[in-house]
Order: structure tokens, then C-alpha cells, then sequence
């Protein structure tokens, strides 16, 4: 099954875009600031966890020009992780700036941008695809035979060990952690009191992120999924009224 991995920076170590890009985090481009949704649990305003425009291979959905922002409560004091929503919007309804933070929001994830796609097969069929979600349909895990726990659009997921989504509109997943060109200043990167490194970010305050052994790339602590989880996202990509929904597990 082929997917597409993203190449992402942190967005305020990269020029600032001007216009709408793919995007993990940070404040919305282009959304109506009355559009900002709420958990219906705790009624906080919801951080941003991706925002994804129309692409027919990468993510469908259902029309040219149509943005899709995705938001999930992270709201520590309540407890409040399940809560999300979905928003779809057509370019002609885009403010062309970036979104106003509402001031009922909890702390917004970081923003981390996507530079670029990969496209990348996974190396599972079409026949080892449908039976991943067949196992799911019969009330079992389903893991499959990938190793990487990558953040992703299309493709075939890691695992997943509950019931929800279906393999005709699976889109992505999304990491706990994120894989990051580290294009960080040396002099913003410190340790904490137990040694683990952290970003000394100048407009997000302390983020916990870890070198790589692989040359020039880092993992940013971006959202809590529980321990070492993964975020799903299904979307139906109708072209009047497209569907989405999500939910996160953990190993």
C-alpha cells in the first residue's frame, strides 16, 4: 500500500508561510475564527492537531481546493484528551490569515511544518490491508507487519487494538512523537535536571525533543496519546458533505 510520509520543521525555525500549507499544531491558517470548535466535554476551545489540504492521492477530500482542520482537547486540568472535531472548509471561505487563538483555548500543540511528501510503499497488499481491518471487525487487535511508528497519510496503520474507522476511508496517522529536521540553534537546546533534552523555544516556552542517532533529525514530544500511542483519522471524502472522525490508542 503506498503512503506519504511528511518532511517537517518546526514552523518557527522555517520562513513563515503566507498562505495555507500542511501543517501539525500551531494555529490554523485560513479558518473563521467563529468556526474554532469546542470539546463537548469540558467546553474549552480545542488546539489544532493537523490541518491537510486537498490532495487526490495524499488525502481525498471530495473537492479541489477543500481544507480539512482537525482538533483534539488536550485540556490537562480536566483530563480531557478524547474530545475532537473535524471542520471542512472550500478555499473561497479561507480569511487568508492565520487563526486568532480563542482565549477559552487550552495550551495550543507545538507548530511543526511540513516542508515536503514522500511517497513510500509500505509493503503491504491490498489483501493484507482488508484483513487488518477485518481482525478489528471481529473484536481482535490488529497489528501489522510495519516496524515504524511514523506519522502518515494513507498507508496501512501500525496497529490499532480497538474497534473504529474502516479500511475504505482510513486517511492517516499521527505519531505521539514527531520526526523533525533538527534545524534547531545549538544555543536553544538544553537539559533538564533528569538529563533529557530539551528545545528552549522562544515563542512556545520548553518542549521535550530527543537527537536522533540519525544525523540532523530530532523527536519532538508533540501530544499526549497515552504511552507511546498513535492517533487514527477516517475521512469520507463526499463532495457535498464530507466525514471525518478519529481516535488515538496507545501500546
Amino acid at each position: 500500500m503506498k503512503s506519504f510520509v511528511p518532511t517537517l520543521v518546526m514552523s518557527e525555525c522555517w520562513p513563515e508561510p503566507f498562505s495555507f500549507v500542511d501543517q501539525y499544531g500551531g494555529r490554523p491558517w485560513g479558518l473563521p475564527e467563529a468556526l474554532w470548535p469546542s470539546c463537548s466535554d469540558c467546553g474549552r476551545a480545542m488546539p489544532l492537531l493537523a490541518q491537510f489540504a486537498h490532495h487526490p492521492e495524499r488525502i481525498d477530500l471530495g473537492r479541489e481546493g477543500r481544507r480539512v482542520y482537525l482538533f483534539l482537547c488536550q485540556n490537562e486540568e480536566d483530563h480531557c484528551y478524547e474530545g475532537h472535531a473535524f471542520v471542512f472548509l472550500e478555499a473561497e471561505q479561507c480569511t487568508g490569515r492565520w487563526t486568532e487563538r480563542p482565549t477559552s483555548a487550552s495550551t495550543l500543540l507545538p507548530s511543526v511544518t511540513v516542508v515536503g511528501w514522500r511517497e513510500k510503499e509500505d509493503g503491504i497488499s491490498p489483501e493484507e490491508y482488508v484483513r487488518f481491518f477485518q481482525r478489528l471487525e471481529e473484536g481482535g487487535k490488529a497489528w501489522s507487519s510495519l516496524h515504524e511508528m511514523e506519522t502518515k497519510l494513507k498507508g496501512t496503520p501500525t496497529f490499532i487494538q480497538k474497534p473504529g474507522g474502516d479500511a475504505s476511508t482510513f486517511a492517516g496517522q499521527i505519531d505521539c512523537f514527531l520526526k523533525v529536521i533538527d534545524n534547531i540553534p545549538p544555543e536553544l537546546w538544553q537539559k533538564d535536571q533528569f538529563g533529557r533534552s530539551i528545545y528552549q523555544s522562544p515563542t512556545e516556552g520548553s518542549l521535550f525533543m530527543s537527537r536522533s542517532k540519525e544525523e540532523g533529525i530530532a523527536y519532538l514530544d508533540f501530544v499526549n496519546f497515552g504511552d507511546s500511542g498513535m492517533g487514527y483519522f477516517f475521512i469520507r471524502p463526499d463532495r457535498e458533505r464530507p466525514e471525518g472522525s478519529f481516535f488515538w490508542d496507545c501500546c
